[in-house]
């Protein structure tokens, strides 16, 4: 969980995620262990729409303060390919 502060809008955090991705996932090659999965009380799927009209799909990843989670890639994976229907 972040401050707001450190990122007020959803592109905010969209940048720092790319500073996460290329500092610390890509920089120590843990890109094919580490998923990032991104929530922010703005979020939006076409993050071009900010500042026309929700789709209510956007709400699957708003939360009340910014979040990055940090997922294993193998779990992912393991989820997708359970057989679990959609």
């Amino acid at each position: 969980v972040l401050n707001e502060q450190v990122c007020p809008s959803f592109r905010d955090l969209i940048h720092l995620s790319w500073r996460i991705q290329d500092e610390c996932i890509n920089e120590f090659n843990y890109t094919s262990l580490v998923q990032q999965v991104l929530f922010h009380p703005q979020a939006t799927h076409d993050t071009y729409a900010m500042g026309q009209e929700p789709d209510a799909a956007d709400y699957t990843i708003r939360s009340p303060f910014p979040i990055i989670h940090l997922l294993r890639e193998v779990d992912v994976l393991g989820a997708v390919d359970s057989g679990y229907p959609d």
